[in-house]
């Protein structure tokens, strides 16, 4: 779980410093993003090992991802501009949201295992 965390971080600090350059970090977002995803699939394979406030957000991040990519799906069938503003603010939020999931299910092992 640390190191699920770790790389979380480092992968998410990589992407923020990459948005100097607005397209870098625009490729970085999905790298990110995959990452976060099977992290998310790694979590639900340990849900019964989780505290019921870590399962309750776990579940709201995955309802959330999926309506982010249904919006995703209808905005590139519809107009390119709607892909740069719903999506993407959607994906840097959710990133953040899943984040702050990593982070306490990483204090959470700590104190068990302390």
């Amino acid at each position: 779980m640390k190191s699920l965390y770790k790389l979380n971080l480092v992968l998410f600090i990589i992407m923020l410093v990459l948005f100097v350059t607005i397209y870098l970090g625009l490729l970085m977002m999905p790298v990110v993003g995959v990452v976060q995803v099977m992290s998310a699939f790694w979590l639900y394979s340990k849900y019964s090992e989780l505290p019921k406030e870590i399962q309750r957000k776990l579940n709201i991040y995955s309802i959330l991802s999926v309506c982010l990519l249904t919006i995703f799906i209808i905005s590139i069938q519809n107009s390119f501009h709607d892909f740069f503003l719903v999506p993407l603010t959607g994906c840097g939020l959710m990133s953040i949201v899943f984040m702050h999931i990593l982070y306490k299910n990483y204090k959470y092992t700590e104190e068990k295992f302390n």
